[in-house]
């Protein structure tokens, strides 16, 4: 018998909502405007990560936000950013990272330490105003392809309003 020690690729992923509908498959260097749902996280089991948070999602159907106040964050504080008001986007970031969690303990500093929040970052032009009110009607996984670059691919999707 042949024993031998296979390693489990971990992939890099963060789950986010587009302000604008992306394929599966998109990948991207620069991000879109995007709400941060839960940060980055490593996980060894992509489909049990995805299905676990599925049906849960699913059941929160369409969510309705408003941008509010606009902050600056990042390491040097200088990203444009809005926080999201709504109790339902709340609810969606506890779902996930709960899931995530799971996957990747480390994921605690990031969502407890540093109070994370669900925010949306304003990555391009026109930026998102304070009050404006939208709706999320997919949330998307995303990896980041590798650690030496800022590469990103979409490579989940779950639509919320089926």
């Amino acid at each position: 018998m042949l024993l031998y020690n296979q390693s489990v690729e971990k992939k890099n992923l963060i789950v986010v909502a587009f302000l604008k509908n992306y394929k599966i498959g998109y990948e991207f260097t620069s991000w879109p405007n995007h709400i941060t749902i839960v940060p980055y996280f490593f996980t060894a089991n992509l489909d049990k990560f995805i299905q676990n948070i599925e049906e849960p999602c699913l059941n929160l159907g369409t969510i309705s936000c408003e941008i509010g106040e606009i902050i600056e964050i990042g390491h040097n504080h200088g990203v444009p950013a809005s926080f999201v008001k709504s109790s339902e986007v709340r609810s969606l970031f506890s779902i996930v990272s709960r899931e995530a969690f799971l996957h990747d303990s480390a994921i605690k500093d990031k969502l407890i330490c540093r109070e994370f929040t669900p925010h949306i970052t304003h990555k391009e032009k026109p930026y998102p105003k304070e009050g404006e009110k939208f709706e999320i009607k997919e949330i998307y996984v995303v990896q980041k392809i590798s650690q030496n670059t800022k590469e990103k691919k979409i490579i989940g999707k779950i639509i919320l309003n089926l």
